[in-house]
C-alpha cells in the first residue's frame, strides 16, 4: 500500500494541498489528487515538491503554471523564512525566481512567452498565453453582463473556453473583472485538463498576472497593481512591458498554513 504525505498551505485564500515527494505514477497523481479533494472540501488544488534537499521541484497535479500553487510550494521550500530560490516546474520552466521578502511577503515570478501575447479576440475579451497556462480576461465594462446576471459562471466560462478552442490546453481559464479606483477585483474560473476539473477560484495568481498584463498592454506602461481576490485577500502583480514585450512578471502576497501534516495510504 502506498503512503503519502501532505501539508495544506493557503496563498492568499486558494487552499492548495501539497504532496511531499514527486516520483509518482500519473495514475497516483490523478488517484492522490481526487482523494486529498475529496477528503478535504476547501482544497481547490493539488501540487506535488520534491522532498530532496536543495532540490526545488514543483509541479501540479494537472500540470501547466499555478501561480498559487507555485507560492505556496515557495513558502514550503523556505519553510516561511525570507530568502531567494530557483524553482523547476517540469515541462513548464527550470529555474524560476522566487522568495520570501522580510515581510514574509511570497512572492514568485511568471515564465513569460519571449514576445507579447496578448490578442483582442473581440470587443472586450483578450486572450493571454503564458508558459503553462492560458487566460481569457473580460474587460470590466463586458463583465458586468455575466456578474449582474444570475447564471452560473462555472458553466458560462467552460462555453467561452470551449467557443475558443480552448479546453484541451493544459491549464486554461476566463477572468471576470469588476474596476476600481485603484485596484482590481477578479472573478477566475480555471479548468485543468490534467484532473479533469473545473474550479472558481477562490484566488487566481496566473489570473491576476494576466489581468494586470492586459491593463499594461492598453496602456502601454509598467503596471503595479493590487488584485482583490473573490477570498478578499490580495495578491500585487508587477509588470514590466517595454511597449514591444513584457519583460517581468511578480506576483506577491501573504501565504499561510496551520502545519498540519497529513499521512494517507492509497488504496488498493
Amino acid at each position: 500500500m502506498l503512503e503519502y504525505k501532505y501539508q495544506i498551505y493557503v496563498p492568499s485564500g486558494n487552499d492548495t494541498a501539497l504532496v511531499f515527494g514527486n516520483n509518482y505514477s500519473r495514475e497516483d497523481i490523478i488517484r492522490i489528487n481526487d482523494l486529498i479533494m475529496s477528503e478535504h472540501a476547501n482544497v481547490e488544488q493539488v501540487g506535488f515538491v520534491s522532498d530532496e534537499p536543495k532540490r526545488h521541484v514543483f509541479f501540479m497535479a494537472g500540470g501547466g503554471f499555478c501561480g498559487n500553487g507555485t507560492r505556496a510550494a515557495v513558502c514550503h521550500f523556505l519553510r516561511g523564512m525570507p530568502d531567494n530560490i530557483r524553482i523547476t516546474i517540469p515541462d513548464v520552466f527550470d529555474g524560476l525566481s522566487a522568495g520570501i521578502t522580510k515581510n514574509h511577503d511570497v512572492w514568485t515570478c511568471v515564465p513569460l512567452q519571449s514576445k507579447s501575447k496578448i490578442t483582442e479576440i473581440e470587443d472586450g475579451f483578450y486572450l493571454v498565453e503564458m508558459i503553462g497556462v492560458t487566460h481569457i480576461i473580460v474587460s470590466p465594462e463586458k463583465s458586468k453582463q455575466f456578474l449582474t446576471k444570475a447564471q452560473d459562471l462555472l458553466t458560462v466560462s467552460k462555453s467561452i473556453l470551449l467557443n475558443y478552442n480552448l479546453l484541451d490546453y493544459s491549464s486554461c481559464g476566463v477572468v471576470f473583472q469588476s474596476g476600481l479606483a485603484d485596484s482590481v477585483c477578479i472573478h477566475p474560473f480555471v479548468h485543468d485538463i490534467g484532473v479533469d476539473t473545473m474550479i472558481a477560484e477562490t484566488a487566481c495568481g496566473s489570473g491576476t498576472v494576466a489581468t494586470a498584463m492586459v491593463k499594461s498592454y492598453l496602456e502601454n506602461s509598467n503596471v503595479t497593481i493590487p488584485v482583490i481576490q473573490p477570498s478578499g485577500h490580495i495578491i500585487k502583480a508587477e509588470i514590466e512591458y517595454n511597449g514591444f514585450e513584457f519583460t517581468k512578471a511578480v506576483i506577491s502576497g501573504k501565504v499561510v498554513s496551520d502545519g498540519v501534516i497529513y499521512t494517507r495510504s492509497l488504496p488498493t
